[in-house]
C-alpha cells in the first residue's frame, strides 16, 4: 500500500511513469534494481560502507565467494500462468529461460543493518551486496532482458536480487493486457523476485496495478503473478538444491532431502481417532514434488544454518474409507540427537481449496456428500513423528457465506461461517 504522500505521481503526466519504451535504446530493459530487504527482514537500516570485492567482509565472508556460487548461466524452465482477468502472451505453458549473472566491477558493499527495534527478536546480521549485470531470455523471446542490479546475501552460498520496473514493458515481447482498465491508474509496473545459488535460479514475475483510492486519499497495489521459473516449490527465501545435496541443517549436522523422505516413509502406518469415537488403521506416504529440496537461510536471527525442507505430497489412506488424500506439504526436521541422528519429522499445512473449481470434500480427499449450503472447503493437518512415535491432526472444514451479497468471487472481505466436517487424531 503505498500512503497519500506519493499522489502527487496520480495526476502527473507521464514524468512519473518513466520513458515509453519507443525512448529506450535498443535491448536496454526497464527493470531496475530494488532491495529485497523490505519483504524478508525487519533488519533493513544501518551503515554501509565499500568494499573490495575479495575482502573478508563482517558477514564472514567475500563477495568472489558469493560469486563463485551465483555467477555464470542458469537454465531454467518458466512457466506462465494466466490469471483471471488477463491475457498474457506471446508464451504460453512451460518454456526455457537462461539467467545469466555477471559481475560489474571490482567493488561490493556490506550492510551492517540496525538492531531489531520493532520487538522480532531479531539479531540483525551484516550482508554484502554486489552489483551485477543480469541477462533474462526465454525460449521464445517473451523475455529478452539485461539490466543493472544488485544481490543481496549474508551466506555466501544464497543470494537474493529484486527489480522492478516503470511501466508494463519490457525489453522482449512479453505483453500484458487486463479485460478492464482499474478507475484512477497511476501505475502499472512489472515486479521480478529471485534467489540465485550453485544450484539455479529461482522466482517469479509479477504485473503490478497502482490505483488511487480517491475517497480515503492512498495507493492500492494488486499484484497478479504471471509466471514462475526454476525450482517453484521453494520460496524467495529459499534456494532449490538436488535431493542428495547435504546441508547443515542445526549444529553443524549434514543432512539431505532423502534422508528426511527414507526416514519419514520408514512409519507406514498410523491410527486414526475421529472425533466422532471410531478409530482406524490408515498407511502414509511422502512422495517429493521433484528431484529437489529447498535450503532456507535464516535473515535475522543471529543463526546462519540452512533450514531444510522437501516439498511435496503427503498420501494418506484410511482403512474405513473416510480419506483417500493426496496433499502438498513441506517435510521438515524437527530436532537432532547428541550423535546428529535426526530425530523428530513434520510435515504441516493448511491450505484452503478454493482456487478448484467448485470444491467437494471428494476433491480435497475426503469421499463425503457435498452440503449444498456450503460454499468452499478447506483442509489442515500435520503429521509428526519423533523417534518413530507418530502423532498429529486432519480436519476438513465446510464454510458457509452468510453474506448473500458478497460481491467478490474469491470469498475475501466476505462473512463466512466455518464448520469441522471431519476431524481426527493420529497416533
Amino acid at each position: 500500500m503505498h500512503f497519500f504522500g506519493g499522489a502527487i505521481c496520480a495526476f502527473v503526466l507521464v514524468g512519473c511513469w518513466g520513458s515509453s519504451p519507443s525512448d529506450r535504446p535498443a535491448g536496454q530493459s526497464p527493470l531496475a534494481s530494488s532491495s529485497p530487504l523490505d519483504g524478508i527482514s525487519v533488519c533493513t537500516g544501518g551503515a554501509e560502507r565499500e568494499v573490495a570485492i575479495d575482502e573478508t567482509t563482517p558477514a564472514g565472508f567475500s563477495a568472489e565467494d558469493l560469486l563463485a556460487s551465483i555467477e555464470g548461466e542458469h537454465d531454467e524452465e518458466i512457466r506462465w500462468t494466466m490469471p483471471e482477468g488477463l491475457t498474457v502472451g506471446p508464451e504460453r505453458g512451460e518454456r526455457t529461460l537462461r539467467v545469466i549473472i555477471e559481475r560489474s566491477g571490482d567493488r561490493a558493499r556490506e550492510l551492517d543493518p540496525s538492531q531489531d527495534g520493532i520487538g522480532h527478536g531479531s539479531v540483525c546480521q551484516a550482508w554484502v551486496i554486489v552489483p551485477v549485470t543480469v541477462t533474462m531470455r526465454s525460449e521464445d523471446g517473451a523475455l529478452n532482458d539485461r539490466f543493472a542490479g544488485e544481490v543481496y546475501a549474508m551466506d555466501p552460498r544464497v543470494a537474493y536480487l529484486s527489480a522492478e520496473s516503470t511501466e508494463l514493458s519490457l525489453a522482449g515481447k512479453l505483453s500484458v493486457a487486463r479485460e478492464s482498465e482499474p478507475e484512477h491508474l497511476a501505475s502499472e509496473t512489472f515486479e521480478l523476485a529471485m534467489t540465485l545459488s550453485e544450484h539455479g535460479a529461482t522466482g517469479t514475475l509479477s504485473a503490478v496495478w497502482t490505483t488511487l483510492d480517491i475517497e480515503n486519499m492512498f495507493f492500492l497495489d494488486e499484484t497478479l503473478q504471471i509466471a514462475d521459473f526454476g525450482d517453484a516449490s521453494c520460496d524467495v527465501e529459499a534456494a532449490s538444491l538436488p535431493l542428495d545435496a547435504p546441508v547443515t541443517a542445526v549444529n553443524q549436522v549434514l543432512v539431505t532431502g532423502q534422508d528426511l523422505i527414507d526416514a519419514f516413509n520408514a512409519a507406514t502406518s498410523v491410527t486414526i481417532d475421529w472425533a466422532s469415537g471410531e478409530s482406524t488403521e490408515a498407511s502414509l506416504n511422502f512422495t517429493p514434488d521433484r528431484d529437489g529440496a529447498c535450503a532456507a537461510i535464516s535473515v535475522d536471527y543471529d543463526d546462519r544454518d540452512q533450514k531444510l525442507s522437501v516439498p511435496g505430497m503427503l498420501e494418506l489412506r484410511s482403512d474405513d474409507g473416510r480419506v483417500d488424500a493426496r496433499w502438498p506439504g513441506g517435510l521438515r526436521p524437527l530436532g537432532f540427537a547428541d550423535d546428529g541422528t535426526v530425530i523428530g519429522y513434520q510435515l504441516l499445512a493448511s491450505y484452503p481449496l478454493t482456487d478448484l473449481p467448485d470444491p467437494t470434500p471428494a476433491d480435497l480427499g475426503f469421499p463425503l456428500a457435498s452440503d449444498g449450503d456450503l460454499d468452499t472447503f478447506s483442509v489442515s493437518y500435520e503429521v509428526t513423528i519423533v523417534q518413530g512415535v507418530v502423532s498429529g491432526s486432519i480436519a476438513l472444514i465446510g464454510f458457509q457465506n452468510l453474506d448473500t451479497g458478497c460481491p467478490l468471487p474469491d470469498g475475501s472481505g466476505c462473512d463466512f461461517s466455518g464448520e469441522d466436517l471431519e476431524a481426527g487424531t493420529l497416533r
